[in-house]
């Protein structure tokens, strides 16, 4: 796999996975914090909203590792800066720690830099619906990024099982579930389509409390689409809450327009 095809495949797991962590104030989850009862529908979507994580701004470091189905793998560390509600900065640098390549999400645009080949694209959000058939926008993209549930909407039906609940439904052709845990933090998100039979499990763990909410420190995810599969891990650290982040994004004149 080039490096190109890395970029354009990696942006579908950008846009379901991530969370954050920070150094500071660290406790492990417990088992016993909280009694489990069996919440109503919208008893569950309210306590999701309470224990989102908000943020003004967030810098990271993540060691991330791809695993292609022909068991190829390429690892990336990929430094993360955000404004929250404004920007989204990632630059992906590989073992010997040369930049590779450097993603922008805004609101409007997805900006993308190979700079190994000099080249460059410029999209909306609906080029990616040639990974998915859910409508993916910024604000959605931010929630992943904080580890707040992203695709709930009122067609979740709730049910309580052993420790944890699930919340599920089927929407345009689309049937998700999450998992979420009694501190209502989301564990695990399976996404299926059954028009394509295409399916992405992603799951969380090592939470761990930052500042005011227990985020996931390690991100997996697997996704199979035509036969193939392919995995995605992430590993955040160093992370820094709410100080100055610097964020810039200017493409070179003698960069060419990407094709994919």
């Amino acid at each position: 796999m080039n490096f190109k095809s890395l970029i354009v495949l990696s942006l579908p797991f950008f846009l379901l996975v991530s969370s954050c962590s920070q150094k500071k104030e660290i406790q492990r989850s417990t088992n016993n914090d909280r009694d489990i009862t069996t919440p109503s529908k919208f008893s569950l979507l309210d306590s999701l909203q309470l224990h989102r994580f908000t943020y003004h701004t967030l810098a990271a470091k993540i060691k991330t590792a791809f695993i292609n189905s022909d068991g190829s793998d390429i690892n990336l560390t990929i430094t993360l800066r955000s404004v929250s509600d404004s920007a989204i900065w990632m630059s992906a640098s590989p073992a010997l720690g040369i930049e590779a390549a450097r993603i922008l999400f805004t609101n409007d645009s997805i900006k993308i830099m190979d700079r190994i080949n000099h080249e460059y694209a410029i999209v909306s959000y609906s080029f990616l619906k040639r990974f998915s058939q859910t409508e993916i926008n910024f604000p959605m993209l931010q929630n992943i990024l904080t580890g707040n549930a992203a695709f709930i909407n009122n067609g979740l039906k709730t049910d309580s099982i052993s420790s944890y609940y699930v919340a599920h439904c089927a929407q345009n052709e689309l049937l998700q579930e999450l998992k979420v845990s009694k501190l209502f933090r989301v564990f695990a998100n399976v996404i299926y389509d059954m028009n394509t039979h295409d399916r992405i499990n992603v799951s969380y763990g090592d939470f761990q409390f930052v500042e005011t909410e227990y985020l996931p420190f390690d991100t997996k995810v697997e996704a199979t689409s035509n036969g193939k599969s392919a995995k995605l891990v992430l590993n955040y650290n160093n992370v820094i809450v709410n100080a100055p982040v610097e964020i810039r994004f200017n493409i070179p004149n003698s960069y060419s327009k990407m094709k994919y």
